[in-house]
């Protein structure tokens, strides 16, 4: 409590305040009660009044306070000088979505404080209403308007899914939370469709059959769409390609179809196109490779750094892999929620994060990996930690035990694992001081961050010429529970990691990203092949006699490629310029010498990237 014209010393004081919260809760006894948001389903994007009227069954004191976790992504429009996302409904008129709380006892008077941050992950905010007179009785019912038709409605979020709102109360003013026991929400849903997504496999024989995914996706975040109705006519740049005629959309679909039984009957690289011509709705898919690559091994694309509401993110787990898997078309995914002491110490979050990733992986189909991200915020950099089995060790970096990395990696010892680090030259950037060729073999090169290959000493390139010996892939740090999908728009920052793997199997997919059997893109699924002397990237190879290396490449584009390049020791030894959407490169090194490696960058007319691992000599 406090002096009435004093203020009061509010418990959130920035977005870190409330993990440590929340976690702390699980422990405790909950609150029973009722809490409801009204309108429960709206469209992503779009502006909105929201009523959230929450109705503890215990007394609060004068003193006690209710905190609310707003959805992540809900937010008002930010100003640039007073970046402002929420505001109490009498301040700053139309800087913000306006906030207002008021109960349903008039001997109650409520003090609102908003905790707003907008930042790279989005607009997170937090609510905290104190009892500064009166009190609180179990029938009262507190009802937080949030865009406040008196000032600047709300901006929903972009990404289809179901926004929470996490409630905390303290009912005695005495500092402990405890969890209200239902946990409202809003249905976030996707708008009239913008265009088709087509996700077909990139590798194929002629007459396999094969299946493909469609999606009819919106304009603001390429979500599938709640409101469409039409038919889809299929074509194929392979004239006798074995296709469905049409592919009916109802709107019970959800936006989504799945057609089995395709074939392609020519060699070569193709392409299928989705046209609702009533609707003006079209889209293409990526390279298909049909007897065209040189290897007998599979390409497979996957995302695997997504935060979900467990950590700093918003969404279930379970979201999170039904969107990879659907809306996204990812034969692989994983989840890499920060695992923090506040997490390790509650065994049921493990349980449940495991039964979700575990009950989600379907060889053949879609193949999760088991994982979560080890986060310092400091200069060791921040690394994610995957496993090839079903379960393996949460190691948390603010345990004493294995706070730097060469105690994760000691702890690690005999596990079958993999650290990546990430966004090496931003936040907690990597310290390549640190070098363990067993667990660190690959680096994810490009994010929601931006491109890590070069410019300071935190990059990949400075790794390399450290002698580390690392693979590269692309992700997103998605904190929307979103595998796969960018930060400000859904191509922006979307990184995609890319194996070339036997089947679509947990233990290969790992066993492909082990041996560096991979490549990273900025989220366009193009096709991408590299080999030294017939080995193919990732691998480590001797110096040929006399010195002489023969490398060749091949890429199939999204769309027009314009330039391939071929890097040796960080720099561009030759390049081609593309000519259409698919490209060959031969190149013969009469200058190979031992600790030499090369890897391959290629360019799109769009600006899209890919990089491949490099092969390195002995």
């Amino acid at each position: 409590m406090c002096p009435e014209d004093k203020e009061p010393d509010w418990v959130i004081k920035d977005k870190k305040s409330w993990p440590p919260l929340w976690q702390a809760s699980q422990e405790l006894p909950v609150v029973k009660g009722e809490a409801e948001v009204v309108p429960k389903e709206a469209i992503a994007g779009r502006l909105a009044t929201l009523r959230l009227t929450v109705i503890p069954a215990e007394p609060i004191a004068r003193g006690g306070r209710i905190l609310v976790n707003l959805p992540r992504g809900l937010g008002g429009r930010a100003n640039f000088f007073l970046p402002l996302g929420f505001v109490p409904v009498e301040e700053h008129p139309g800087y913000g979505a306006a906030v207002s709380v008021q109960s349903s006892n008039a001997q109650v008077r409520l003090l609102l404080h908003i905790m707003c941050d907008i930042s790279f992950a989005g607009t997170w905010a937090i609510l905290e209403a104190m009892v500064s007179e009166g009190k609180l009785e179990p029938s009262d019912e507190v009802t937080f308007v949030i865009g406040d038709p008196r000032g600047a409605l709300v901006r929903l979020p972009e990404h289809s899914q179901r926004g929470l709102f996490q409630i905390l109360i303290d009912a005695k003013g005495d500092g402990q939370f405890r969890r209200l026991e239902v946990i409202p929400a809003i249905d976030i849903k996707g708008d009239f469709p913008e265009r088709f997504l087509l996700f077909a496999p990139k590798a194929l024989k002629t007459d396999e059959p094969f299946s493909l995914s469609i999606v009819a996706a919106d304009k603001v975040n390429f979500n599938p769409s709640s409101l469409y109705q039409g038919e889809a006519a299929l074509t194929a740049t392979d004239p006798k390609a074995l296709l469905p005629e049409e592919i009916i959309f109802k709107k019970s679909d959800a936006g989504f179809k799945r057609a089995e039984g395709l074939e392609f009957k020519t060699k070569g690289v193709h392409r299928i196109t989705a046209l609702d011509a009533g609707s003006g709705i079209i889209g293409r898919s990526g390279p298909v490779c049909v007897d065209w690559l040189s290897t007998e091994k599979r390409i497979y694309f996957g995302e695997i750094h997504p935060h979900t509401y467990l950590s700093d993110g918003s969404g279930t787990p379970e979201e999170a892999l039904r969107w990879a898997r659907d809306a996204r078309g990812l034969d692989f995914s994983a989840l890499a929620d920060h695992w923090r002491k506040s997490l390790a110490q509650n065994p049921k979050t493990k349980e449940e994060y495991l039964k979700t990733i575990n009950a989600f992986n379907e060889p053949g189909r879609f193949v999760t990996l088991v994982g979560y991200e080890w986060t310092t915020w400091s200069s060791h950099g921040d690394k994610c930690v995957y496993f090839r089995g079903p379960d393996g060790p949460f190691l948390a970096p603010d345990d004493p035990e294995t706070d730097d990395p060469q105690k994760l990696w000691k702890a690690l010892k005999g596990v079958a694992a993999l650290t990546i680090p990430h966004h090496p030259m931003a936040g907690g950037r990597t310290d390549w001081g640190y070098k363990n060729d067993e667990f660190e073999r690959l680096v994810e090169i490009f994010s929601w961050w931006g491109c890590a290959e070069e410019g300071s000493e935190f990059s990949v390139q400075a790794a390399l010429a450290q002698g580390h010996k690392l693979g590269f892939i692309g992700g997103t740090d998605n904190h929307f529970g979103q595998p796969g999908t960018g930060r400000t728009g859904a191509e922006d920052g979307a990184g995609l990691a890319a194996v070339f793997a036997q089947e679509l199997t947990r233990e290969a997919i790992f066993d492909a990203l082990w041996a560096r059997h991979c490549y990273a893109t900025t989220g366009a699924r193009m096709v991408l092949e590299f080999f030294v002397n017939g080995k193919m990237m990732g691998e480590e190879i001797e110096v040929p006699s006399g010195g002489r290396s023969e490398i060749t490449a091949r890429a199939a584009g999204t769309r027009e490629i314009e330039n391939l390049e071929l890097i040796k020791n960080n720099e561009v030894i030759a390049s081609k310029k593309g000519d259409g959407s698919v490209i060959e490169f031969r190149y013969e090194d009469k200058m190979s010498r031992p600790g030499d490696y090369y890897y391959f960058r290629v360019l799109q007319i769009d600006g899209q990237r890919a990089w491949s691992s490099p092969v390195w000599l002995l």
